[in-house]
């Protein structure tokens, strides 16, 4: 089921026309994690990004966590 809902959402995605890669680091032992994003098209980056920070803020805050979030150029 997991996996038809992911597909699902994959094909929106294409048909929106974003796409991109990313790199995902994790330290697990020291609670360290960081995401570097390129989108397609490049246009969105901004508005991308920004709404994926949103994103993982909320969850976080679902599971308790009080987040800061500091956003650079």
């Amino acid at each position: 089921m997991v996996n038809q809902i992911n597909e699902q959402f994959k094909q929106q995605i294409a048909q929106a026309g974003r796409s991109g890669d990313a790199i995902i680091e994790c330290r697990a032992k020291e609670g360290f994690l960081r995401m570097k994003i390129k989108w397609n098209p490049h246009e969105r980056q901004i508005d991308l990004t920004k709404s994926v920070t949103e994103t993982l803020s909320t969850l976080l805050q679902m599971m308790g966590v009080n987040v800061k979030i500091k956003i650079g150029d």
